[in-house]
């Protein structure tokens, strides 16, 4: 599990080689920027990510109120469909929770 999302949080994860391939679940507690501004980020290069296609379990995405909005804002910008991923179609839905 990933406890909210910085801006460098995708940079770092790549640095200490974390196994993202086998992230179960990430939670963004609250809407300042040092707790989730690289989560569109993450969601892009998970997107893709070679070996995607090998991942079997959903990734779900926990957070406050605003986090749907907030990505949908993003994702709207460039038409990024961060919401479309090539995993299980559990894993694209972000739902406040």
């Amino acid at each position: 599990m990933l406890l909210d999302c910085s801006a460098d949080a995708p940079h770092r994860m790549a640095q200490e080689n974390v196994d993202w391939m086998n992230l179960d679940a990430i939670w963004i507690s609250h809407l300042h920027l040092d707790h989730c501004a690289g989560l569109a980020a993450l969601l892009f290069g998970i997107k893709w990510a070679p070996g995607i296609n090998r991942r079997q379990k959903p990734l779900k995405i926990f957070g406050c109120e605003g986090i749907t909005r907030l990505l949908k804002a993003i994702d709207e910008s460039s038409n990024y469909k961060l919401f479309e991923q090539p995993v299980s179609a559990r894993a694209s839905r972000i739902r406040a929770h």
